[in-house]
């Protein structure tokens, strides 16, 4: 009897198993990747009048039934410009593309600016630093590529300094020293001319990363711009209240 209880649990299983498959599939549908290609370089040549490259193209998500299962990402760059890589969405569904090209280009720039700072400043290991930039997309134009401290507060809202840190330490100490690495930074970029009004567009976020056996987490350190950044306590205070 047990070999017949076991086929009839198999049967059973299955019959629930196959439209379950067929369901995740029209919620998974397949990327053509030369399609999508296509689709992104046309709509970025018309967008921006040139000609770009893409790479390393995959879907946005894998939830089950979420939106974004519909989503691709990939990464690009203008033809001339390898160094400036962003980031392009394209809908499967609706066909619709959005792309960072703008926070891309103005990333770089603020990247070649902010370096010397960062360097003297924070040290951390590559790949747990990032310089990210907030656009105001509604404020800006496919023709548009000013220098990006002259569109602060307009076409870009933040520039952001992000540290990843394998552990967010909480003694008096640990905030002392990381009161002096805002300080020092701060002075590192006033001393290349970034001015005290522009300071209220920079900031810096550190967050505590784990990826172990227990999984991925991200939690805040602290978050602060650089016009609150002034003598050690009251820096102190700010980060860590």
């Amino acid at each position: 009897m047990f070999p017949k209880k076991w086929a009839l649990t198999l049967l059973i299983s299955l019959l629930f198993f196959l439209p379950a498959c067929s369901i995740i599939e029209d919620f998974y549908p397949k990327i053509d990747k030369e399609e999508v290609t296509k689709e992104l370089k046309g709509y970025l040549k018309s967008k921006y009048q040139k000609e770009f490259s893409i790479t390393k193209i995959r879907r946005s998500c894998t939830g089950f039934g979420a939106s974004c299962a519909h989503q691709v990402d990939a990464d690009a760059y203008a033809k001339g410009e390898p160094e400036i890589k962003f980031s392009v969405n394209y809908d499967l569904e609706t066909r619709k593309s959005e792309d960072a090209y703008h926070a891309g280009y103005w990333g770089k720039q603020a990247q070649d600016e902010w370096n010397n700072a960062v360097k003297h400043s924070f040290r951390v290991k590559p790949g747990m630093l990032e310089i990210r930039v907030s656009v105001n997309e509604e404020l800006v134009k496919p023709d548009s590529f000013p220098y990006y401290r002259e569109v602060l507060g307009s076409m870009i809202d933040m520039v952001y300094l992000d540290i990843d840190v394998n552990k967010c330490e909480d003694t008096r100490e640990s905030w002392k020293r990381e009161a002096q690495k805002l300080i020092k930074l701060k002075e590192h970029l006033s001393a290349d001319e970034v001015t005290d009004g522009e300071m209220e567009y920079f900031g810096v976020t550190v967050d505590e990363v784990k990826d172990d056996d227990k999984g991925y987490s991200r939690s805040s350190c602290y978050s602060i711009t650089l016009d609150q950044v002034s003598d050690v306590e009251r820096t102190m205070e700010k980060i860590h209240p």
